[in-house]
């Protein structure tokens, strides 16, 4: 036995520590705790001068923790303690270590152990308790024998590549944690009797190839086996679920092809994604839980058993070839619960059903169906059942989507029960022969573009494009009860429309192509063929969409002082193109009455109106002139929003505006009719085409945005009682000059916000604002209100402002879009001078500023700036973020990268060089199309002898 020498460490150090390790061979023993603690500097050059391989721990207490010991170097470690013991360890990632020893002793281990090591080789037989990762990532380790342990904690031996063998058998009480075994190699375990618990992934993605279970009652946590190598598996009637943080048992194994589950509930997802899967056997189930066979590819038919009482969510969605026949006792089927089974084919849902949305969506093979069940919440339940081909319903209502897209479907049998016909519930269905809404009323595009031949109407009104785009229906069967019919339903279906109207029914009649019905005018007929028609003066209202389905028609004439404008009159009536009111029943055109016509051009009203009503021809994009001879007291919200080709509104007088009514009239220039206004609200004018502007003396208020991204705005002119300008009221135009009478009281501060031409005109007996170099700003308080105008380079900001608060000094310069970002047209406000008065400011909301001088001696700022000068008084060191420099805001040359600025302040430097260099690669391009165009293709590819003239001259000929 060798002692090591420490003469050389008391010349290294002025106070050694004597440790008691002793070497011998290659073989390094610990017998003090010290041996391999912190002080191990007089032990490391002897353990690597002698290439010790092997260390033993003969110390009776302590735990291995220190990064210090040389362990790299070392590929054995044995444990001799006598005394029963607790030892952690955290030595990982050792790839040299090959075996670990526990001996007899140690029944506890802690830590993270020998993770991420190269160790193969593990003796811990009589270990009873561990805790921490303390294998994970040991790659060479092979078998894990563990006879005594109590609970394999989490990610015990995950990553463990190599691992084929661990033995627990011989354990009394055993639980496995989650992920302790998952990522490992081709695992054979035995599973004791006593086992309790498999955690969530315990042994997920492992090559794991086989598993034997006791009887012994066991929970299942989710992912316990997912994507393994299992071919089969059986789950005892004692086992349960814990699918709480996760669900799957076997989901995600592609090689298992069968599963036997004795227990009468099966877990969620538990053989999802399961792509091999061929049998199946559960003869004790009641439920089968969300996702539990989802996915499953190649699963044939199986039989369910008796007592089923629940087909969860998705539990056998995407089985393309699952055949089963269910039970007709009660059940309740999920929402997906057999969506796209392509092999499905079910023919009855009976009333002891519970189905749920989307159920058996996509189920191809389905072709004869008897509806009993109840299933009004049922939404999409046979949606894309492209094979069905017939259907009876005896329940009360049809869902939304419930048959839409059954592409075949033909025949419709409605029993008496029926009372509802959901959105879209048959929309693009296939050739249906008849279906017969007697008793039935319909929602929003309940059979849109579907291949409906006829319809039968009767008590109950059929709502919003019930039939829109049915190109095939062709009759329409009005019955003894029918009392209302809406032309926006039958919107673009066939030119060969007709109606026939039972003996029975005193309501309707139809005369020369028109439907009318009492005193209603209903619709006008797709067979229609004059170019103009005029209320009959017998008339006193109007349906709904009532020329709305005849092509024909172009002018419509109303003269009557019956006839009521009722709301959607004439809405998505597209073929008009004028109507001309001489004489109504009303003072107020009401609410979307000529809304959604894409082909009015021109509308006349000859009578008083006092009122248009909200939205009342919204979206008319063709709409150019409209007339009123008489003053109109007031048009709301929404009016003439979005009537792009709107050129003239032709009326005396308006006296309110209400939000956004001439919204989006691009081309509407002429607003004289606002000479008696009142009140301009919200968005009224926004995006018009308005040239000059004046706001008569009646206005007290120019509301928000009223008139924002007005661009060919010039001249405003504002009456004497208005008060307020509201934010962004010009916001965004081009106008070049307002005057601001002095009864104005309040002006926001984006009321001019980036109209960049605009001049302001204040008068001098103006109590409240007064305008100065392009400022705005209050008499009373001196502070700043906006400033008006594109600002130059140079600007300095008026003497005798004290406040500049944010968003109030603003560049308002042209913004040029450019593929590489915005740019502003010119510099604006680079410099900038602020006098000794300002006490506090904030040039935040300017893009960029280069220098700023300032000439007093305090203020409070907010911003930053390149540069900043200050006087002598000036009693700080810094200023907008930079240091103060002595001197003014022109002693700094403006930098190039500068002067390329973004709107949104960015410096873009590299785009000048980047339009510089796509600038010269399209000149480049253009010289070299001259010369392929002018030059003769010999002078540029010359012929040479042989094959190369052939292929020149292959050329040429292309």
């Amino acid at each position: 036995m060798l002692r090591s020498s420490i003469t050389f460490h008391f010349l290294l150090d002025k106070s050694p520590i004597l440790n008691e390790f002793v070497i011998e061979g290659d073989t390094y023993t610990a017998t003090t705790i010290k041996d391999i603690g912190t002080d191990i500097f007089n032990s490391r050059l002897e353990i690597i001068r002698k290439n010790v391989k092997k260390v033993v721990f003969a110390f009776e207490e302590g735990s291995i923790y220190t990064t210090d010991f040389p362990w790299d170097l070392n590929e054995e470690f044995v444990v001799t303690r006598k005394a029963s013991s607790e030892m952690s360890f955290a030595v990982e990632n050792n790839q040299m270590l090959k075996r670990v020893d526990f001996g007899t002793s140690v029944q506890k281990i802690s830590g993270r152990g020998f993770s991420q090591s190269g160790l193969s080789e593990i003796e811990m037989s009589n270990v009873k308790y561990a805790s921490g990762p303390f294998f994970h990532g040991c790659h060479n380790l092979k078998k894990i024998v563990l006879p005594l342990v109590e609970r394999i904690p989490n990610n015990f031996a995950s990553y463990c590549f190599s691992l084929e063998y661990v033995d627990i058998s011989g354990a009394k009480y055993i639980e496995i944690g989650d992920y302790a075994f998952g990522f490992t190699g081709n695992l054979s375990i035995t599973f004791p009797k006593s086992l309790t618990k498999i955690g969530i992934g315990a042994f997920s993605y492992s090559r794991i190839n086989s598993v034997t279970f006791s009887q012994s009652p066991t929970t299942l946590s989710g992912r316990c086996f997912e994507a393994t190598n299992l071919e089969s598996i059986e789950i005892p009637s004692s086992f349960n679920y814990d699918m709480t943080k996760s669900f799957g048992v076997v989901n995600g194994s592609s090689y298992i092809k069968k599963v036997i589950i004795n227990t009468n509930i099966i877990g969620k997802g538990f053989a999802k994604d399961c792509v091999a899967l061929e049998s199946v056997i559960i003869p004790n189930a009641n439920t089968i839980s969300d996702y539990a066979f989802c996915n499953c590819k190649i699963l044939p038919s199986f039989d369910l058993p008796k007592d089923l009482t629940t087909i969860s969510n998705y539990a056998f969605a995407y089985c393309d070839v699952l055949s089963i026949t269910l039970p007709q006792t009660k059940l309740t089927i999920g929402d997906y619960a057999f969506a796209y089974c392509f092999k499905i084919n079910i023919e009855s849902l009976p009333a002891s059903w519970t189905p749920g949305k989307y159920s058996f969506i996509g189920c191809t093979s389905i072709k004869t169906i008897k509806v009993s069940a109840d299933i009004s919440q049922c939404q999409g339940l046979f949606q894309g059942c492209t094979s069905m081909t017939d259907l009876t319903i005896s329940t009360s209502s049809v869902p939304d989507f419930c048959f839409a897209c059954c592409s075949s479907l033909k025949s419709v049998t409605i029993t008496q029960s029926v009372e509802r016909f959901g959105e879209r519930s048959f929309a693009k269905t296939g050739p249906i022969e008849h279906v017969d809404l007697s008793n039935v009323g319909t929602y929003k595009y309940a059979f849109e573009n579907s291949e409906l031949k006829s319809v039968t109407f009767g008590k109950f009104k059929n709502m919003d494009f019930a039939f829109c785009g049915c190109k095939n229906l062709e009759k329409i069967i009005f019955n003894k009860d029918t009392i209302w019919f809406d032309g926006t339903n039958v919107i673009n279906t066939s030119k060969k429309l007709k109606f026939v109207i039972d003996e029975e029914n005193k309501m309707f009649k139809v005369k020369d192509d028109v439907l009318t019905g009492y005193d209603y005018f209903f619709a006008i007929l797709p067979t229609y063929s004059k170019s103009t028609y005029t209320v009959p003066k017998n008339i006193n209202h109007l349906g709904i969409g009532c020329t709305s389905i005849t092509t024909s028609l172009k002018e419509i004439i109303i003269d009557s002082d019956h006839v009521v404008l009722e709301q959607y009159a004439f809405t998505f009536c597209d073929y008009p193109e004028k109507i001309t009111i001489k004489n109504f029943n009303s003072s107020k055109i009401t609410t979307n009455t000529f809304s959604q016509m894409s082909g009015l051009k021109e509308f006349s009203c000859s009578v008083y109106v006092s009122e248009i009503g909200y939205s009342s021809f919204q979206n008319d994009y063709k709409l150019e002139t409209v007339t009123f001879p008489f003053p109109i007291s007031i048009i709301r919200q929404h009016a003439f929003r979005n009537c792009y080709s709107l050129k003239t509104f032709s009326c005396p007088s308006v006296t309110s505006l209400l939000e956004s009514c001439f919204n989006n009239c691009y081309k509407l220039k002429d607003v004289s009719f606002l000479n008696t206004t009142t009140t301009i609200e919200s968005y009224t004018f926004a995006n018009t085409g308005i040239v000059s502007l004046t706001i008569p003396d009646t206005c007290y208020q120019i509301g928000d945005h009223a008139f924002y991204n007005t661009t060919s705005l010039e001249s405003v002119t504002i009456g004497k009682k208005v008060i307020r300008i509201c934010e962004y009221a010009f916001g965004n135009s081009y106008v070049e000059s307002i005057s601001i009478p002095n009864n104005v009281k309040y002006i926001d501060s984006s009321a001019f916000k980036n109209s960049p031409k605009l001049k302001i005109t204040i008068e001098s007996s103006n109590p409240y604002f007064e305008i100065k170099s392009q400022a705005l700003y209050s008499k009373i308080t001196k502070t700043l209100i906006c400033t008006i105008g594109a600002l130059p380079e140079l600007y300095e900001i008026p003497d005798g402002i004290k406040n500049i608060q944010d968003q109030t000094l603003n560049n308002n310069m042209y913004v040029i879009e450019t593929p590489t970002g915005s740019f502003y047209e010119g510099i604006s406000a680079a410099r900038l001078i602020i006098p000794s008065s300002v006490q506090s400011i904030d040039i935040t909301s300017l893009k960029k500023v280069f220098a700023a001088c300032y000439s007093g001696d305090y203020y409070l700022f907010n911003g930053t700036a390149n540069y900043s000068y200050a006087g002598d008084n000036y009693h700080y060191a810094d200023m907008f973020e930079t240091d103060v420099r002595q001197g003014n805001c022109t002693d700094e040359e403006l930098t190039d990268d500068f002067k390329w600025v973004t709107s949104n302040g960015a410096k873009r430097s590299s785009n000048k060089g980047l339009i510089i260099a796509l600038v010269l690669l399209v000149l480049i391009f253009i010289a070299l199309v001259i010369v392929y165009l002018f030059l003769p293709l010999e002078n540029i590819c010359h012929k040479s002898d042989g094959d190369r003239s052939v292929q020149n001259e292959s050329i040429n000929i292309v």
